[in-house]
């Protein structure tokens, strides 16, 4: 019984680590995204028109 309860808190543990990495690799993604994104906007601005 008691290695059951081992078990099953190791088992949470590792989701709440799995669930803490993807959080921080979506909001790193997400930071380079919009650098790109403020980056292409500022090279249209730029960018000479017709």
């Amino acid at each position: 019984m008691l290695v059951l309860i081992q078990l099953d808190a190791l088992h949470e543990l590792m989701q709440d680590l799995v669930a803490i990495i993807t959080s921080f690799a979506a909001r790193l993604y997400g930071q380079r995204r919009a650098k790109r994104k403020t980056e292409k906007i500022v090279e249209a601005l730029n960018s000479p028109t017709d």
